[in-house]
This record gives C-alpha cells, structure tokens and sequence, in this order.
C-alpha cells in the first residue's frame, strides 16, 4: 500500500466490514463510514476523498453520514454517468477483466460518451 501511495495511487474507503450500510443505522454507520477513513489514515497518513457503497447497498441515511464524514464524494454500483449533481451517490461504468479495448468502448458507446479516438465527438487529426 505504501508504495501505491508513493507511486501517486490514491486510497479510498469501502466501509469497515463490508456491512450492508441499507440496514444500518446510528453508530454502526458512522463507525463503518468514518472508522473507515479514520483507519486508512491512522495507517498510511492519507485522507480518503471518495467512499464507495459496499455491494451498492446505501440509503438516505447512509449518504448523509458518508457526507457528514468529509469525504467528496461516493460511487454505487449504479450503471450509468457520474453526474457533478449526484456526488454521494455517483453511477459509474464498470470495466470487466476481460472487457479489452473493444468492450471498454462499447459500454462507453452505450453510456453516450464518443467513440475512443475522438475529441468532443470529432476525429483526432494525426
């Protein structure tokens, strides 16, 4: 982990026990939610920015405490665009092992983004 974050990678958190955050309430969330960012810098001296939703499960709650926590943001399970005006609760386009080039850019397509290659949806000139 230390030398990912020496390298530039960043570390963001996923709760403390993968617990099922849509059930939780009260001091499990905010032991989950902010232990966990607390956990991550006790150990590696970095904040986390962005939480992600174990599994995709979330509610109001759980969003609100995620906010109340500091971070920026968090992503769900959710296909989709990430949207500035959804920060805590961000879509996301998921990339499989074996997706390749050709898979990557077909869930790009499909989401709307422009094909690989291309600049505001206009051909890269060589």
């Amino acid at each position: 982990m230390r030398r990912l974050i020496a390298a530039g990678w960043a570390v963001d958190s996923h709760s403390l026990t993968h617990a099922d955050l849509a059930l939780a309430s009260g001091a499990t969330l905010a032991r989950e939610i902010g232990g966990s960012r607390r956990e991550i810098f006790r150990r590696f001296g970095v904040l986390p920015r962005f939480f992600c939703y174990p599994a995709g499960r979330y509610d109001a709650k759980a969003v609100a405490v995620v906010e109340a926590a500091g971070y920026e943001g968090a992503t769900t399970t959710e296909p989709g665009l990430a949207r500035p005006d959804q920060s805590f609760t961000l879509a996301r386009i998921r990339v499989d092992r074996g997706d390749g080039v050709a898979g990557l850019a077909r869930k790009l397509a499909q989401a709307g983004l422009p094909a690989p290659g291309s600049f505001h949806g206009r051909a890269r000139r060589s």
